[in-house]
């Protein structure tokens, strides 16, 4: 996060955990996890990880702020360039700078969403404009299409908002080993370790990172 004046809202707007009370405070969270995951971690709208890093927040701006600033998305979402996205990027920010500043009224205004709302779990975009999250039941392993098909609800609702628990860690981790079974990765030479691997990169990309003890990686690969 590199701009100043954001960094500024963001620190006055933006709660350490959770989403914004204000619009402006959960507009201004979704413009700093693009910018954060941007210089930071160098993902890009569109682009592998930036999928489920960054997708999401460029979703809720464009449904949330004006036309030009849907534009300026759409126009640099899935640029893989990192001069060419990082200059776009920089136009995107001055941009919601200048629509915050016509419309100082969203300080004051109650924010009932959450930018993580508009998640696509997997990286799958079926339209980059659209809340692609359907808070569902679990189905079978037989029927499940992605290993997230077949996690208990709450845990699934925790993931999608990178909200997930040390403690969602061994049902994760199940989940995603039970799948590479049925798909006879185990066949493959895989081991529940390889599922575990797995999900602990995910939450790192949701953000989270849970420190684990030698005994508790081992039974989580039980």
């Amino acid at each position: 996060m590199y701009n100043a004046e954001l960094e500024e809202l963001f620190d006055q707007l933006v709660p350490e955990i959770g989403s914004a009370e204000t619009v402006a405070g959960e507009i201004v969270r979704a413009i700093c996890q693009i910018g954060y995951r941007c210089y930071n971690d160098g993902d890009h709208l569109g682009v592998g990880y930036g999928r489920e890093t960054c997708n999401p927040a460029g979703r809720y701006l464009a449904k949330k702020c004006n036309d030009m600033i849907a534009l300026l998305i759409d126009k640099i979402w899935g640029v893989e360039d990192d001069y060419n996205y990082d200059t776009g990027l920089a136009v995107l920010e001055d941009a919601i700078l200048k629509y915050l500043d016509q419309h100082p009224e969203l300080k004051e205004t109650k924010n009932e969403e959450d930018m993580w709302d508009f998640a696509i779990m997997e990286g799958v975009d079926i339209d980059k404009y659209e809340s692609g999250v359907e808070y569902r039941q679990p189905i079978s392993s037989e029927d499940a299409k992605k290993w997230t098909d077949i996690l208990p609800t709450d845990v699934y609702n925790r993931l999608c908002n990178c909200r997930s628990y040390k403690t969602d860690i061994e049902t994760l981790t199940n989940a995603k080993w039970t799948a590479m079974q049925y798909a006879g990765k185990d066949k493959e030479g895989f081991t529940k370790e390889d599922a575990l691997v797995a999900v602990l990169e995910v939450l790192d990309s949701n953000g989270q990172e849970f420190a684990l003890t030698t005994d508790e990686y081992n039974d989580f690969c039980r």
